[in-house]
């Protein structure tokens, strides 16, 4: 197995609405669906697509939204023998999007709050023999600190994708090869106030050279930014998309594609070029699963670029 996806696991209810509801303000008209969803299961499910061998690590419960996964998973090519099944609920996100595209996720974690360090350990043989790890934030801190322990153990590149961000100490950044953090994220890391008018490149740069890791800072529709510690920061291009309807799953389309570009050789800055021309296929559709592109299709996307 190439590469392993540690995260979360969950089920998305979304709505399309308009506009946002305001403080105290109920809005009808909007559309409704539910979907799988999940970090962890998101990027499982896009780097299978682009073509890697892929496992998952994670936690769901033992309730139909869980029992809903396997199948899913199955179809996908996503091996799920390490998927932890416990007493309670599967995670569920609301998730608001809006008619320009832009979305709020509201999250009930469910048995995706005892994800910890004990549950990864348990698992510790998921690990073995693999290339890559993808590990993000949507689980307890301890898990994600164990999970980043378990990649460096087996000699794993390991990318850490900050999405919700963990607290992360200077053992565990040791334990990290690869961060791929929004502009929010890097703040947050960084332990600076998020302001939007902060310099992604200065951002990234930091990153890199306080923690001495990779860094591939993605900057919405401005593209993203690759810095290595003691190198100037690179920007990196957007691949325009046909047009935007929905941002969710843009993020995990990218780390996957990131991870998968990595495994097959290619530079941090190739792999980022290839990860932008993944994404942009991802927001020209509603939900996240139906919106995963295919590799002979990013290919393609990114030829023209």
């Amino acid at each position: 197995m190439e590469l392993l996806a540690v995260g979360g696991y969950g089920v998305g209810l979304s709505f399309v609405t308009d506009r946002m509801p305001g403080d105290g303000e109920t809005l009808s008209g909007a559309a409704f669906s539910q979907e799988h969803g999940g970090k962890g299961s998101n990027q499982a499910v896009a780097a299978s697509r682009l073509g890697a061998s892929v496992g998952l690590l994670t936690v769901i419960g033992d309730d139909p939204m869980g029992n809903g996964a396997r199948p899913m998973w199955s179809a996908e090519g996503v091996q799920y023998d390490a998927v932890c099944t416990v007493h309670g609920s599967t995670m569920v996100g609301c998730i608001i999007t809006d008619a320009r595209g832009e979305n709020r996720i509201l999250l009930a974690d469910g048995v995706l709050a005892d994800f910890d360090a004990a549950r990864v350990s348990d698992r510790a043989t998921a690990f073995d023999d693999v290339t890559c790890v993808l590990v993000s934030g949507e689980m307890a801190a301890s898990g994600v600190q164990e999970a980043l322990r378990q990649g460096r153990r087996v000699g794993a590149r390991v990318i850490l994708n900050p999405a919700p961000c963990p607290p992360i100490t200077a053992d565990d950044w040791a334990n990290v090869d690869v961060v791929t953090p929004n502009r929010t994220e890097a703040c947050q890391l960084l332990g600076r106030d998020v302001d939007d008018a902060d310099d992604a490149a200065d951002l990234a740069t930091q990153l890199a050279n306080r923690f001495q890791v990779d860094v591939v800072l993605t900057d919405g529709a401005r593209g993203s930014l690759v810095a290595t510690p003691g190198t100037p920061c690179q920007p990196i291009a957007p691949v325009a998309p046909r047009t935007v309807v929905d941002t969710t799953g843009a993020g995990d389309t990218f780390s996957a594609a990131l991870a998968v570009a990595l495994l097959r050789g290619k530079s941090l800055t190739e792999a980022a070029m290839f990860a932008a021309a993944a994404a942009s296929f991802t927001v020209e559709s509603p939900g996240v699963i139906p919106a995963l592109p295919r590799l002979p299709a990013v290919e393609e996307r990114l030829a023209l670029v």
